[in-house]
């Protein structure tokens, strides 16, 4: 299949678009409509990030928790030191990841709240 149009300047065709969208005017019942819609998208994800955000605390709680009882054990004789090292590399990366996930979950709190 041949195609016989010619291939259009990716400048030009914004620039004809933004043209296009400057004389386009949005009536108010559409603004009404079109926040409405932003705010149930918004309070959805805020829903959601604050889930999330609960259940990597819970995660982080539930680490520090591990490794207090993995370093009582080992005070206790009760865990060789390979495991206690091979536990503890394992409880801080788990650590590492929910508290940096946290972290990138409270930046998009902090631009939702914008």
């Amino acid at each position: 299949m041949d195609c016989q149009r010619k291939a259009l300047q990716v400048d030009g065709v914004e620039a004809e678009l933004e043209r296009y969208w400057l004389g386009v005017k949005v009536t108010e019942s559409a603004k009404v409509g079109i926040r409405r819609v932003l705010a149930e998208e918004l309070d959805e994800e805020r829903a959601e990030a604050e889930s999330e955000r609960r259940v990597l605390q819970r995660r982080v709680q539930t680490l520090k928790d591990e490794r207090q009882k993995l370093l009582d054990g080992y005070y206790a004789g009760a865990i060789p030191v390979d495991l206690l090292n091979s536990e503890q590399d394992r409880i801080g990366r788990g650590l590492s990841e929910a508290e940096s996930r946290l972290g990138k979950l409270s930046v998009k709190f902090e631009r939702m709240r914008e």
